[in-house]
């Protein structure tokens, strides 16, 4: 699901570190592993890239996963 714009990215990395299973951020140039320590600094980092940001999406493996980060996703 895509992102809502001006989340607090904190925020999210937090929510994302309760979900059951894997969650990952879907960019133009692939998926990103959002419990990876390491991805969660390169999404840091890709917020000075708003074009980037914007066409990232957001998928869970655990579908549950989607209600714990509904604050932080467009059209949930």
């Amino acid at each position: 699901m895509p992102l809502k714009k001006d989340i607090d990215y904190i925020e999210l990395i937090h929510a994302i570190a309760k979900c059951r299973g894997e969650v990952f951020c879907r960019v133009k140039d692939g998926n990103i592993n959002m419990k990876s320590a390491l991805s969660q600094y390169v999404v840091i980092f890709s917020i000075s890239n708003p074009s980037l940001m914007e066409q990232a999406t957001l998928i869970c493996e655990d579908d549950t996963d989607y209600e714990r980060l509904a604050a932080y996703l467009e059209n949930s």
